[in-house]
């Protein structure tokens, strides 16, 4: 008889041994905070996650500060890739409904990590050398989708052999995409 092991993890984004999370905002006296409860913390997600369900399929797991600059990120999670403008209404969306619900002023950054797993699944290098001989030929430049770090090196690596050719990296944290640049010979 094989006895069931019963396992009590929890959500480590949600509980901390630590009773405050890193949160940069304002309140309406103009007050610079650095620090939010995890109560609040979890109360802000399930408010925003309860506000946006009707309207989108996405989902906020989690939101914090960065340690080297004064930016929160607000991780999500969604089953395609929002574009520029959705991102932006849905920033906007959000910093009305913190100030109308919580009374604080907060700057956001929307960043979907997964996106970066899922391009990587799908990366070959046979197609970005298609993408190089068209920039090359056409004398332009080309975005490249957002992938995970081994990959970015991996592509950094190929693309240092041609002379012709410029690499950009460029984007936030968890959504960082090389741009490349037909670079003219002088």
């Amino acid at each position: 008889m094989k006895l069931k092991k019963v396992n009590n993890k929890f959500n480590h984004f949600l509980i901390s041994r630590y009773q405050e999370n890193k949160l940069f905002f304002r309140n309406d006296l103009g007050e610079v905070f650095y620090f939010v409860s995890y109560q609040k913390r979890i109360e802000y997600l399930k408010f925003l996650n309860e506000q946006l369900k009707p309207f989108l399929d996405i989902k906020f797991i989690s939101i914090f500060k960065t340690k080297t600059k004064d930016r929160n990120i607000l991780a999500y999670s969604s089953k395609d890739e929002l574009s520029y403008e959705t991102k932006k209404s849905i920033g906007i969306f959000i910093k009305t409904v913190f100030k109308i619900k919580f009374n604080i002023k907060i700057d956001l950054e929307m960043v979907d990590f997964k996106i970066a797993k899922r391009n990587s699944l799908t990366y070959n290098k046979n197609d970005l050398k298609k993408i190089v001989k068209k920039v090359i030929e056409e004398k332009s430049e080309v975005m490249l989708p957002a992938y995970t770090k081994e990959i970015r090196r991996k592509i950094n690596m190929f693309l240092i052999e041609y002379k012709r050719i410029k690499i950009k990296t460029t984007g936030s944290l968890g959504d960082r995409r090389i741009r490349i640049i037909y670079n003219p010979e002088k």
